[in-house]
């Protein structure tokens, strides 16, 4: 049989039939593609998981907690190398630092998020990076360990606690703003 033979209503027939199959296929590769990709979806799960890995594996830029450990394990030293290596790993920490503000001050809607995050924990954490490299490194660089452990102990120490409690609070609103974020996108 030549296609030319082929009656208009068997031609309509296929090109229906045709059509209801391409259709079909569309509309199972959408629902595939929906289920697969949706928020909490399997691959939403993974790259969560993936996240979630390195930032439990990574020091945090944003949060200084790496900085102070340095600054303390400074003190413990006698070694004036070791001293002097420990102050360049805080001055790129707080490069780190200073590159994630400026990640987050362009990436963050302007909301308490943000606030918290930019206007109070970075301003705390600026201050100890500022009382490190201002007071405590150059105590010990002249070999004035019982003034740079005073700095230590007094600003330094308060001034990580306060950066510590800004992250604190930064983090609840992050946990709050990651929840609400999903919740509006399963819904």
């Amino acid at each position: 049989m030549r296609p030319r033979d082929i009656t208009i209503r068997s031609r309509l027939y296929g090109l229906t039939l045709v059509s209801a199959i391409g259709l079909t296929g569309i509309l199972a590769l959408s629902l595939w593609c929906m289920a697969t990709f949706r928020v909490n979806g399997p691959i939403y799960r993974q790259i969560i998981r993936d996240k979630d890995v390195l930032a439990d594996i990574m020091p945090p830029p944003m949060y200084v907690i790496e900085a102070y450990v340095a600054i303390r394990e400074a003190d413990d030293t006698a070694d004036a190398a070791q001293v002097r290596g420990i102050r360049n790993q805080v001055l790129q920490l707080q490069e780190r630092f200073g590159e994630r503000c400026e990640y987050w001050r362009r990436e963050l809607p302007r909301d308490e998020l943000k606030a918290a995050l930019l206007d109070q924990s970075a301003v705390s954490a600026q201050k100890l990076f500022r009382i490190a490299l201002d007071d405590y490194f150059p105590a010990r660089t002249r070999g004035d360990r019982a003034g740079a452990t005073a700095v230590l102990v007094g600003p330094l120490a308060r001034a990580y606690e306060a950066h510590r409690a800004d992250i604190d609070k930064a983090v609840s609103l992050a946990a709050l703003h990651a929840r609400r974020t999903e919740a509006r996108a399963a819904a």
